[in-house]
């Protein structure tokens, strides 16, 4: 049985404006550190525990899971969740804190951002699955937009059997590739009004172009299936589930704040996995950010012992654009320097150590 202990640091505080740490502005957050060893069976356990936000009058509660998962082998994935605070309403549990994007807006943000994938029809002589890689764009609701020539592979196929699976992985820096898998019927677009409506679609991602001979298809979503990583346990969801979702708001900025925070912030990076996920620096050799949204950000970290760690933190609040995002960031960097050199808020409260067996 191997043992890894990771700190539950502390509890946060915001507020308005320079009243931040000022008791009648306080809002605590606690800090959850779960650690997941990535390998196939393993059985996590995690304990939460979180204060309300008067320093005056602490009031713990403890959230308990017990959750079967599979994983990649050799890699441990921790995750720091913000458990909200309960004063003056009932505690929540950790559970209730949406730390991540949920499967469906994180299959809407990856079709969003991505232009290209892996086309999949069934031949139309012996009804074998064929792929090919294709260009595609997004309707309002979600659904690929594609454009074949007469004499396409796809467009032969799917006069015959118009079933169809579309596949799209998201290149992110370091180790995570996110990716969906969309399954449904594909149309060739007649009605001239329609082909309009894509000609614009389709325009925002690859300007006006047109070829004599291409006609419109579009694929009716009835089904998605999303990993937020290879190797890890896949979700189905609806299409309408998916359709319904909505692509997060950083989704544009993402890749230039990781860039800025990578590139000039590295030590607030380093520090983020000190303060907030209970990595002393000195176990740490490599770290950086790779990915951002409105609810977090992920770290990869190679420690000391060559062990490959991957991190979720999360915001204290949810953010709504890349301003407030890199306002986040900078606050919670602020917090965790002051928190580094023993120069606390008042009222911030810190507390004990935390451990998940497998």
């Amino acid at each position: 049985m191997a043992t890894v202990s990771f700190r539950l640091q502390s509890l946060i505080l915001e507020g308005d404006g320079a009243a931040a740490f000022s008791h009648k502005t306080q809002v605590g957050r606690s800090v959850e550190s779960v650690c997941v060893v990535r390998s196939s069976g393993v059985r996590q356990f995690s304990s939460a525990v979180g204060y309300s936000s008067k320093c005056s009058e602490l009031q713990p509660f403890v959230s308990n899971r017990d959750v079967e998962r599979g994983r990649r082998n050799g890699v441990l994935r921790i995750r720091a969740a913000a458990a909200v605070p309960a004063a003056p309403a009932p505690n929540p549990t950790v559970e209730q804190r949406q730390v991540r994007p949920s499967p469906a807006e994180a299959a809407r943000t990856i079709l969003d951002i991505c232009t290209e994938g892996t086309l999949s029809t069934l031949t139309e002589n012996d009804s074998w699955p064929t792929a090919t890689a294709v260009r595609f764009a997004l309707d309002a609701d979600g659904n690929p937009i594609f454009r074949f020539p007469a004499a396409a592979l796809h467009t032969r196929n799917v006069a015959v059997d118009n079933r169809a699976s579309l596949h799209v992985q998201l290149e992110q820096p370091g180790r995570q590739k996110p990716q969906c898998t969309l399954r449904g019927r594909i149309q060739k677009v007649e009605d001239a009004d329609l082909q309009k409506k894509l000609d614009a679609f389709w325009g925002r991602r690859f300007g006006a172009e047109r070829v004599q001979d291409d006609s419109y298809f579009i694929m009716t979503v009835e089904q998605a299936l999303q990993s937020q990583d290879m190797g890890e346990e896949e979700v189905w969801m609806s299409g309408a589930d998916y359709s319904l979702a909505v692509a997060d708001p950083l989704r544009d900025f993402a890749p230039k704040i990781v860039e800025d925070m990578n590139r000039k912030h590295w030590e607030d990076v380093r520090r983020f996995t000190n303060i907030y996920a209970g990595l002393k620096q000195a176990e740490v050799e490599e770290v950086s950010m790779t990915w951002v949204d409105r609810l977090g950000f992920d770290l990869h970290v190679l420690t000391k012992n060559r062990q490959m760690l991957e991190i979720r933190i999360p915001f204290m609040r949810e953010v709504a654009d890349e301003r407030d995002a890199r306002s986040s960031l900078t606050m919670m960097a602020q917090i965790a320097w002051e928190r580094e050199r023993s120069l606390n808020p008042p009222g911030v409260a810190f507390v004990g150590s935390f451990s998940v067996s497998s």
